[in-house]
């Protein structure tokens, strides 16, 4: 085979020379990368090819430029753990939310390419409507009621007792009731 290589040394009249490949495939990915630099904005969609899951979020490689998909941006319901949407070596269709090449950082955002489920949640509850749903939160204030991926409630604890005074949503409901 034949490659082709970048003379780091010679000396001794080409008694002694250096070859490097690596210089040469470094330089060509360094260009690939300034190339898809200026090639990607903010709003951009891609494919890429997820490289790592974290507890904060995952990488996903764009070829050549590593993204990050934060948890908060990888659906629009609760994620406890990336891992149970993403995958090593899974291909996902992503949107660029965020640029920031001082840094080094690329923000991207799954749950920007699905509907946003708020903007018809009037279409599909009303008020005085009976819903069912999961409690998956206790605040001091109320417990919230998970309704659909990404659409929580609220019920008040002022509509918790029934009547009665309760101090903490805790005395009347509790998590995943």
């Amino acid at each position: 085979q034949t490659f082709p290589f970048r003379v780091l040394e010679y000396e001794e009249d080409g008694q002694n020379i250096i070859l490097s490949r690596r210089a040469l495939i470094e330089e060509q990915r360094q260009a690939e990368i300034e190339r898809l630099k200026a090639s990607l904005t903010v709003g951009t969609e891609l494919a890429g090819t997820v490289r790592s899951v974290q507890s904060y979020g995952a990488f996903v490689d764009l070829g050549g430029i590593d993204g990050l998909i934060p948890i908060s941006e990888m659906a629009w319901g609760r994620t406890e753990k990336p891992e149970d949407l993403l995958s090593l070596g899974q291909e996902v269709q992503v949107k660029i939310i965020g640029i920031d090449w001082a840094k080094q950082r690329l923000t991207l955002s799954l749950k920007a390419l699905q509907a946003d489920p708020w903007e018809t949640v009037a279409e599909r509850y009303h008020v005085d409507d009976q819903v069912r749903g999961a409690v998956v939160r206790l605040t001091q204030f109320g417990a919230f009621v998970n309704l659909e991926p990404g659409i929580d409630g609220l019920i008040h604890i002022s509509a918790l007792g029934g009547g009665r005074r309760i101090r903490h949503p805790k005395d009347v409901v509790e998590t995943g009731q």
